[in-house]
């Protein structure tokens, strides 16, 4: 009789709350091996211990130190936490030996990005076939980051290369999320080719009309006496996102006082709003606050991978001003908005003269 061929996923969580790209990834491909007929589990490392489901997807959850009080403070000054970090590899080998069965019963295990070392490690162990789906290339956002930290972005530089490296070359399989991201793999680590295989990263559909009503109500909450609303979507726990919240405070903000830039996503570190600067945290559904936007911006200058915030930007065809790292890996050939590519030293410029043709 023919059985379906089982998946277990292991990945950072929570897939309940899915507040950034990472988390939306990991969700819509379960639910993609999911409609292909295969059967899904997911174990997911967060704060606590739980079980759930999503759908079809039965979801075990991990509870680990890492993943709790991530605001700490040698977080905040290194950009992470090296006592957790190196903690981590140990305390998630140990608690997934609990889940013994569940690795027994899979045939196939995808491994959500290359920091979960501990998981790859005991999956080996359990003689089980890898995916390993690499979200972005850690040693890519390294040597971006060491243009304006010199010192920390070396660090991490010469972590991630022989991190990423080690766990890409001992995989079955390497997912990319994109052509650029396959072409890094190649060309940091010598991995064939035909050994990586590329699955865009998605979003949900645009859906204007279900959004529309909360969209105008939002434009009418927030415009107040502000000629122009710019809108950037992004997990502020994040170090790429971090940078662009304070790029847009310190440096655009200052520059264009009518214009109200509204930054969507969760904030840990509960930053509050300044002058024509509203930080909104974690909503539903981003969708309203895309559509009722003049313009959309990704000032960025760290980072990696195909950046979700530039899909929900694109599907709803909106004014956008984006650096060329926020732009990696994105197909713009035939978006029927506007995207304006500049380096982030004209930025400002350029999205002045934007602002003034609105």
């Amino acid at each position: 009789m023919f059985s379906q061929q089982k998946i277990l996923m292991i990945c950072f969580g929570d897939l309940k709350s899915p507040i950034n790209g990472y988390l939306i990834r990991c969700l819509n491909l379960a639910n993609m091996l999911t409609t292909e007929g295969k059967t899904v589990s997911v174990i997911q490392f967060t704060d606590r211990d739980d079980r759930f489901s999503i759908g079809k997807i039965n979801v075990y959850s991990i509870g680990v130190d890492h993943e709790r009080n991530r605001q700490d403070r040698l977080s905040r000054l290194l950009t992470f936490n090296p006592l957790k970090a190196l903690r981590f590899p140990i305390e998630s080998y140990t608690k997934l030996r609990k889940f013994k069965k569940v690795f027994r019963d899979c045939d196939e295990v995808y491994i959500e990005g290359c920091l979960l070392l501990g998981a790859f490690a005991y999956t080996k162990k359990q003689a089980k076939n890898i995916a390993l789906d690499t979200h972005c290339i850690n040693k890519d956002v390294a040597l971006t980051m060491r243009k304006s930290r010199p010192v920390i972005g070396t660090v991490r530089t010469l972590i991630w290369h022989f991190l990423e490296g080690y766990i890409l070359k001992r995989s079955d399989r390497i997912i990319a999320i994109s052509d650029h991201d396959r072409a890094s793999i190649i060309r940091h680590y010598s991995i064939p080719e035909k050994e990586i295989t590329v699955i865009p990263h998605v979003v949900s559909s645009a859906n204007f009309e279900k959004h529309a009503r909360r969209a105008e109500e939002l434009r009418k909450q927030l415009s107040g006496n502000y000629a122009s609303i710019a809108c950037y979507l992004g997990d502020l726990g994040a170090i790429q996102n971090a940078a662009a919240a304070d790029y847009i405070q310190d440096q655009l903000a200052p520059r264009l006082r009518k214009t109200l830039f509204v930054i969507v996503g969760n904030n840990p570190s509960n930053r509050t709003d300044k002058k024509n600067v509203r930080f909104v945290g974690y909503v539903d559904s981003i969708d309203p606050y895309v559509i009722m936007a003049d313009l959309c911006i990704a000032p960025m200058n760290v980072g990696s991978g195909v950046k979700t915030k530039l899909l929900d930007y694109m599907k709803y065809s909106k004014n956008i001003v984006a650096t060329p790292i926020a732009l990696e890996g994105i197909n713009t050939d035939t978006y029927s908005g506007t995207i304006t590519k500049v380096d982030l030293d004209r930025f400002a410029d350029t999205l002045k003269e934007k602002v003034a043709a609105l």
